[in-house]
């Protein structure tokens, strides 16, 4: 959501995990699957604190390369795993509370 959401969904601006310099899982699957030098290029933009303009090439990069498709396939296949484990438990309100916030988490808007 860093790279493609909005501060009024996600509940913090755009672009502040890599401002803080944090290599998340769309970032890392992107520097995998990408060619050397531009993987050294995003490194150091990540590295040196990234202004408005590199965040902007980041989020290219990291769709470009995948990541995002990556990282949602991936919540996609925990949140099925949880939905799985949460309906063997009896129902109640706890249960469906937890069932709901899988729901928000995977489907709220990017």
């Amino acid at each position: 959501l860093d790279y493609l959401g909005r501060k009024s969904i996600i509940g913090k601006p755009t672009g502040i995990d890599l401002k803080g310099k944090k290599l998340t899982l769309p970032l890392i699957y992107a520097l995998k699957q990408a060619d050397r030098r531009e993987s050294r290029r995003a490194l150091g933009i990540i590295r040196g604190g990234a202004k408005s303009r590199e965040i902007v090439w980041i989020a290219d990069f990291v769709r470009e390369n995948g990541g995002i498709d990556y990282a949602l396939s991936k919540a996609e296949h925990y949140a099925g795993l949880a939905r799985q484990n949460l309906v063997a438990i009896p129902q109640s309100p706890a249960r469906d509370a937890l069932l709901l916030f899988v729901d928000y988490v995977t489907d709220r808007e990017t």
